[in-house]
C-alpha cells in the first residue's frame, strides 16, 4: 500500500472504535485501460455501529498532471439485516486548483441535519438539509454495502446525498459463473449537478464482481461506465 492510502486509512479509523470486526482492501483504478491510482478502504463495526475510511490517490502521469487525493469517512448504525444508517459523513477533495471539504449529519430516518461545505462557492441548491427528503445513505456508506453486502446477495436500491446532489443506485443479479455472484444496473443522478468530471452524464452503468466464500462475498472487482469511457477497480 503506497504511504498517503496507509497513512489516512490509519487516520480515518480511531481509536475510539475498538473493531468487533475489520475489513480492509487496497484497489487499484484503471480509467479506459490506464492505471490511474489507487483506493484504500477500511471497514470496522462494533456495538451495532459501523465505520468507513476511504483513501484515494492518482499515481503515475495523471497523479503528477491532476495531483488529485480524496479521504473520506462515513459512521453509523447497523440495522436490522445489515441495513447500514448514518449518522455522519465527511470527505475532502484535493486536484490541481480545487479543494473542496463536506461534512454532512444524518437523523436516523436518512434526513440530512447540517451540511457544512468549503468552499462555500460549492454550495448547491440542494446543500439546504430543508430541501432534501429523508430516506437517504450517503455515498461512503452505500460503497460500503457494495464492498461488504450485508447479506451475500446483491446490495438493495437506495436514495443518496452527499451534501450537493442527490442520486440512486438499482442493482440486479447476473448470471455469472460457479461460485460467483455479478451485480449489474444504474447510478444516476436525480437532482443536483452533473460530477464536474463527466459535465453532461447523469447516468453511469455499475457492474461488480463477486467471490462467493466462507465467510461471505468477496469483491473483486467494480466497473463504471458512461459513453465510451470506463473506470475499473480491482483488487
Amino acid at each position: 500500500m503506497r504511504p498517503f492510502a496507509l497513512m489516512l486509512c490509519l487516520l480515518l479509523l480511531p481509536a475510539p472504535l475498538l473493531a468487533d470486526t475489520s475489513d480492509k482492501a487496497v484497489f487499484a483504478i484503471t480509467a479506459n485501460g490506464f492505471r490511474f491510482g489507487d483506493m484504500a478502504l477500511d471497514y470496522a463495526e462494533a456495538g451495532g455501529r459501523y465505520r468507513f475510511g476511504v483513501a484515494s490517490q492518482a499515481t503515475g502521469i495523471f497523479g503528477f498532471l491532476t495531483r488529485s487525493q480524496y479521504a473520506g469517512w462515513s459512521e453509523g448504525q447497523i440495522g436490522e439485516g445489515g441495513r447500514l444508517i448514518p449518522s455522519a459523513f465527511a470527505a475532502t477533495s484535493e486536484r490541481i486548483f480545487k479543494n473542496r471539504e463536506v461534512r454532512v449529519s444524518f437523523a436516523p430516518d436518512g434526513k440530512p441535519l447540517s451540511v457544512d461545505i468549503s468552499p462555500a462557492r460549492d454550495r448547491t441548491d440542494l446543500s439546504d438539509p430543508a430541501s432534501v427528503p429523508a430516506g437517504r445513505i450517503d455515498s461512503l456508506s452505500y460503497l460500503a454495502m457494495l464492498f461488504r453486502p450485508p447479506d451475500n446477495s446483491c446490495p438493495e436500491p437506495r436514495d443518496l446525498y452527499d451534501g450537493r446532489r442527490m442520486t440512486r443506485i438499482e442493482l440486479r443479479a447476473e448470471p455469472g459463473a460457479t461460485g460467483r455472484l455479478i451485480c449489474a444496473g444504474t447510478y444516476r443522478i436525480t437532482a443536483g449537478p452533473d460530477h464536474s468530471l463527466r459535465r453532461g452524464f447523469r447516468s453511469f452503468s455499475v457492474k461488480l464482481d463477486y467471490r462467493r466464500t466462507d465467510e461471505g462475498l468477496w469483491l473483486d472487482r467494480a466497473w463504471f461506465t458512461s459513453a465510451d469511457n470506463v473506470v475499473e477497480l480491482s483488487r
